[in-house]
């Protein structure tokens, strides 16, 4: 058996599945990665420029003010 792996747009990905569903179901086995560019990366500077951005548009709390929220909302339970 070979393995392949394809990038398939949105846009044509129900056609291209039901190409597939035309196959002999005991012939093919597929394993679907969805939404890959959410959590993985191909290279060093990729992953420095998501921490930069996320750095860059985070709302940070410290500490004591991220309990003192977490108190303020308790008690108005």
């Amino acid at each position: 058996m070979q393995t392949i792996r394809l990038d398939i747009d949105d846009s044509i990905f129900e056609k291209f599945m039901g190409m597939l569903d035309m196959l002999p179901k005991n012939k093919i086995s597929i394993a679907s990665e969805t939404q890959k560019e959410h959590f993985m990366v191909s290279s060093v500077r990729e992953v420095k420029e998501k921490i930069l951005k996320a750095e860059n548009s985070a709302n940070y709390l410290s500490c004591d003010d991220f309990w003192t929220d977490i108190d303020k909302k308790i008690e108005n339970i």
